[in-house]
């Protein structure tokens, strides 16, 4: 089975809410569990609210459900029309067409008895992709230890958040300034600001960033802004600023951009981030794909969507340390996200009840 796939007869549709545990800088949040029937199958999805946004989550997920019962459809065109275009995708309804997506793709694998990146027609080098470790914040001491553990476990790909603060930046970058002292210059380091500096301060950021080496800067300013920076020394990387209406357009003519980093949860799900893959691919940009700390339902898509990328792909944000909960992906092994034969999404039994 590829793309395409069978027809599937959706016979139930349903969703409960859930708690997700406190993970990387993230508190604990709401989120809904989307649970398909099919051919006595049941594959699930995860949408995440964006913050205020449970209640109109809800109540498209209330609708879907009442919608899809009897719908026939297939791998290759699972979208209610309700749900708006395939790209790019009204922001608001995204994550609800994520978890939507994702309960498709886990049904129809369950049904083939395929995992979702066979279905998605991936074919992953079998010795599989590396990934990155976050960072937590902390000390300089708390930060050089854990990226000690992290190397440790053969993860060569190290990524912190700085700008927490407006006043914390010098020290942050002071810090990482002895990171990479400390660690040589084997091991790639990222940065994330998730939009939190104005154009000026990132433009200074950028200029030390570029002598301490980073990969990437990721989302240094806000969403908007980002398209319309100057180069920088460093690479940029779009995070948020693919999240807005005008996103997937703009990679088109990225300016400063040089990395997209996919979140299948925040842009539609799997097949919407392979979308986006291609147009970013076409425009010379490389792609990262990222979980959004949205549990096991969650973790499991993104690795499923980075394991279907075609060609070399850089490491991606997949540390299932980083969830705040612990249980085995088929995904992960090591420090490596590989392939394997388990069908739909890989979940055990007891983390499709426990999140159902």
């Amino acid at each position: 089975m590829s793309g395409n796939g069978a027809a599937m007869v959706i016979d139930a549709a349903a969703f409960a809410g859930v708690t997700l545990p406190p993970a990387g800088p993230l508190p604990a949040r709401r989120a809904f569990v989307l649970r398909l029937e099919a051919h006595g199958a049941v594959g699930v999805g995860i949408a995440v609210p964006a913050p205020g946004r449970e209640a109109a989550a809800r109540s498209q997920l209330a609708d879907l459900c009442r919608s899809l019962p009897g719908r026939r459809l297939t791998v290759a065109d699972p979208r209610p029309p309700e749900l708006g275009p395939d790209l790019p995708i009204e922001p608001d309804r995204a994550r609800v067409r994520a978890a939507l997506d994702t309960a498709l793709l886990d049904l129809a694998g369950r049904i083939a008895g395929l995992p979702v990146h066979r279905v998605l027609g991936g074919r992953p080098p079998k010795g599989g992709l590396a990934y990155n470790a976050l960072l937590p914040a902390g000390s300089t001491r708390e930060l050089l230890a854990a990226a000690e553990r992290a190397l440790a476990r053969g993860v060569a790909t190290l990524k912190l958040k700085i700008a927490r603060r407006p006043e914390s930046l010098d020290g942050e970058l002071e810090a990482l300034a002895r990171l990479r002292s400390a660690i040589g210059p084997s091991a790639s380091l990222r940065v994330d600001a998730n939009g939190r500096l104005d154009p000026p301060a990132a433009a200074g950021a950028a200029a030390r960033l570029a002598e301490i080496g980073v990969e990437y800067f990721e989302q240094p300013v806000a969403p908007r802004l980002l398209w319309d920076l100057p180069a920088f020394p460093v690479p940029v990387a779009a995070d948020e600023s693919l999240e807005e209406s005008e996103g997937a357009a703009r990679l088109r003519n990225p300016g400063p951009v040089r990395v997209a980093v996919l979140k299948p949860a925040h842009l539609g799900g799997p097949r919407a981030c392979l979308a986006l893959a291609r147009v970013a691919r076409a425009a010379g940009i490389g792609v990262v794909v990222t979980h959004a700390f949205d549990g096991p339902i969650g973790f499991a898509a993104a690795a499923e969507t980075a394991l279907a990328l075609p060609g070399p792909t850089p490491a991606c944000g997949l540390d299932p340390e980083a969830l705040g909960e612990r249980f085995d992906p088929p995904q992960i092994r090591g420090p490596r996200v590989v392939p394997h034969d388990r069908p739909g999404l890989g979940l055990g039994e007891e983390i499709r009840c426990r999140m159902g």
